[in-house]
């Protein structure tokens, strides 16, 4: 596995907390520890009955949009509501359905196939609904960037009101009302909602105003699948309507979910998020991806059991092809990824295939950014032809925003912070890579994501207990903005460990604890490939209340492993001693002194900094009480290698800058290096060796050693790993490697800066 673990930082914890929580110390703990350490905040945060939500007229342009549709109604004018084939769309399109048909309105729906329409409005297909005599056209979860469209509308005599929540573009299309919570800023308790939470705002709208107010509770089943399956971040009224609709939907009578939940084995009463994003969500989704998701919405509004198990059969069918395609895209990426391993040296993993189905790229791109930690960008490709994208981020970082930079390459794109749709010519997918990798890493002053595992708690085997499951469950539900919570388990034994599931794809462990008295069954999903280290282990693992043979139970789902007694963060590297001596403005002199009293202290410098007496490059550093960073590293990764490598109880950081990242500097310097190894080594070195002589990643030493040949000389790799040089003719250099090689040392530059400018010099140990 390949994430940093990052241990839980003390946070204080008030006894007005503790009572909130009903005096749950690791409940408590864990909110304090993320930022909620008021109790009234808290209360808020768990309790949708003290939360106050935003009034339905605060979106802009609602009141607007509701009083048309209100004259429609009245009126018996034709309403055609536009969705979108995801979950989100489907539920929106449902949603408001059978809401406006619930106040007597006349209404079709339409929602795009993928195949033939995309993603938004084709004014070719919409012509057809005009020349049949439509009056109103209600959108859901799209439209915001229709332009053409609406334009095509009004000139036909044709209303638009655009309900959606993608972010704003440049040029916004001329509807009479634009309902779209992106007016607002960012912090706005409405700013988060996905499509169907608009979609239910207008609806709650036009019932208060009809006296049904009563009525509204019963749509919150479907609020509560399009906010989980469209990854909208907890906070505001998302939340809050997750946490209502989540109580509905454990009572549904909708004949068309209880048939999804039979097909997915989800237990109504016990249900939450993860069997909305494992087992309802991506069955949904199976027919907007591989068919046509008009089906959707008699599914979901249907009171026939029949026509909805039907309807539901149809989906299980194409949930088996969906998965199947999945696997086949999954792993195409992944070899791909191995093949290309400098793929993952950028912020952002773009890829692109032309076999690749584009309806499942999308959930494809979602399990690489839970594997490599990094917003992913997966394209279909097919030979001739546009290609078209999906795009997953982590959080902390708006792809949509990212893909924006890049816009004059673009040919389409739209989405919100954790996910989007673009097109682009195949041509440009390279210096698209380039370009989006940058903007991401600017959104956060210099730091690119990092494969990182937060840490929350530390519990033994024989606190994962049902009951620690139900505290813990208070902070339910989770999803962005609200993540599961990680618990780390010390020093446990396996004792057992199978595959299991119908492909054996995924093992049960059964691990006990020191004296072998105690036994725990831990699920490790997809874990089949994987091979576990010799002796006791630390696990990371999340627990949630279960349900197996009509009773209640705990299940224990690994996250993590590694070696009992192995680094966590460093010697407890949240409690290492860090001194910052980056504004001393004799830093030469202020070594001496630290080196006079600090006996076996360790200076790690490279680049210029191997010109310092005394420092050392990565590979020679060793276990010691005092690291000294005296140069500024090339990234995150060479850094925690090398606080790795020394476990220090002090660290004093000065961050000179090395001067090895301008790219005539990089080039000559490298070509110093390697013809030092030419005249003392025999020509002969390793990437681990010239990357602690350059100051920079073995990728990017990699990358320039395919420029040398400009120089005349060459790099051969050896049989056992390493590098024999050899002079060569030399050769011009291409545009197309200089400009690689400049884009990865602008992704150094950035990340030096910000590890000098950064207020606290002891960030870098706690990420």
């Amino acid at each position: 596995m390949k994430l940093e673990w990052r241990l839980p930082k003390s946070a204080n914890v008030p006894q007005a907390l503790l009572a909130v929580t009903s005096d749950k110390p690791l409940v408590a703990r864990i909110l304090a520890g993320r930022g909620l350490s008021n109790p009234e905040e808290a209360r808020r945060f768990l309790d949708p009955a003290a939360y106050e939500p935003a009034a339905p007229s605060t979106l802009h342009d609602l009141e607007r949009g509701a009083t048309r549709i209100r004259q429609a109604i009245g009126k018996g004018e034709r309403i055609l509501v536009w969705g979108d084939f995801d979950v989100d769309g489907q539920t929106s399109t449902a949603l408001l359905v059978s809401a406006l048909e619930g106040l007597g309105a006349k209404v079709d729906y339409h929602i795009p196939i993928r195949e033939r329409e995309a993603h938004g409005i084709r004014p070719e297909v919409l012509r057809g609904y005009i020349d049949d005599g439509i009056d109103l056209l209600l959108t859901c979860d799209t439209g915001i960037g229709s332009v053409d469209a609406v334009a095509l509308a009004n000139q036909a005599g044709v209303d638009v009101v655009v309900t959606d929540h993608h972010d704003l573009p440049a040029e916004l299309p001329q509807a009479l009302a634009l309902v779209n919570p992106k007016f607002h800023r960012g912090d706005h308790s409405l700013s988060g909602l996905p499509g169907v939470g608009v979609a239910y705002k207008l609806v709650e709208a036009l019932y208060e105003e009809a006296g049904r107010g009563d009525e509204l509770e019963g749509f919150l089943d479907l609020v509560a699948l399009g906010i989980v399956a469209d990854l909208a971040i907890q906070r505001g009224d998302a939340r809050y309507l997750l946490q209502r609709g989540l109580g509905v939907l454990r009572q549904t009578a909708r004949p068309g979910l209880l048939a999804i939940m039979e097909y997915g084995r989800v237990q109504a009463g016990f249900l939450n998020d993860e069997d909305i994003g494992f087992q309802l969500g991506p069955r949904l989704n199976a027919v907007g991806r591989l068919a046509d998701a008009n089906v959707s919405v008699p599914l979901l509004t249907t009171t026939e059991n029949e026509r909805a198990r039907e309807i539901a059969q149809q989906l299980e069918r194409l949930n088996e092809d969906r998965k199947f395609e999945t696997a086949v895209v999954f792993d195409s990426a992944m070899a791909q990824i191995e093949q290309e391993s400098s793929l993952l040296q950028y912020a952002v993993l773009v890829m692109a295939n032309p076999r690749w189905h584009q309806g499942v790229i999308g959930i494809v791109a979602s399990r690489l950014v839970e594997e490599f930690g990094k917003p992913t960008i997966l394209f279909a490709a097919p030979d001739g032809q546009v290609a078209r994208g999906s795009a997953r981020s982590v959080e902390g970082y708006h792809i949509t925003n990212a893909i924006a930079t890049q816009g004059e390459m673009l040919l389409g794109f739209g989405g919100h912070p954790m996910a989007a749709g673009l097109s682009i010519d195949r041509n440009n997918l390279e210096a698209f890579r380039r370009g989006v990798s940058k903007a991401i890493i600017e959104q956060r002053g210099g730091r690119g994501p990092e494969p990182t595992l937060d840490i929350e708690a530390e519990l033994s085997l024989g606190e994962l207990t049902l009951e620690t499951a139900r505290q813990l469950e208070a902070l339910a539900p989770f999803g962005p903005g609200n993540p599961p919570v990680n618990i780390l388990c010390r020093g446990v034994q396996v004792e057992e460990d199978k595959q299991i599931g119908k492909e054996k794809t995924h093992r049960k462990l059964v691990v006990a604890d020191g004296d072998g008295g105690l036994r725990v069954e831990v699920l490790w999903w997809g874990g089949a490939g994987e091979q576990l280290p010799e002796g006791r282990i630390d696990l990371v693992v999340r627990m949630r209340p279960g349900f197996f043979n009509g009773a209640q139970t705990v299940t224990i789902a690994l996250q993590d492993f590694r070696s009992a007694g192995d680094p966590v963060g460093g010697k407890g590297s949240a409690a290492a001693e860090v001194v910052d001596c980056r504004a001393e403005t004799e830093p030469e002199e202020r070594l001496a002194e630290i080196l006079s009293l600090e006996v076996g202290a360790q200076v790690w410098g490279e680049g210029r900094g191997i010109e310092q007496e005394g420092t050392r490059s990565r590979g020679e550093m060793g276990p010691g009480e005092v690291l000294v960073v005296w140069t500024a590293p090339p990234d995150r990764k060479v850094l925690a290698e090398v606080v790795s490598r020394v476990q220090p109880e002090r660290v004093y950081v000065f961050g000179v800058d090395p001067e090895v990242d301008e790219y005539h500097e990089f080039v000559r310097r490298l070509g110093g290096v390697v013809k030092y190894a030419l005249a003392q080594y025999a020509g002969r070195s390793t990437l681990s060796q010239l990357a602690g002589a350059m100051g920079h990643s073995e990728a990017a030493v990699a990358c320039g050693l395919t420029v040398l040949s400009a120089l005349g000389v060459r790099g051969v790799a050896d049989e056992d790993g390493g590098v024999r040089f050899e002079r060569c003719q030399a050769v011009g250099l291409g545009a197309e490697a200089e400009e690689t090689l400049r884009s990865m040392l602008n992704e150094v530059r950035a990340f030096r800066k910000a590890f000098r400018a950064s207020e606290d010099a002891a960030w870098f140990l706690s990420l």
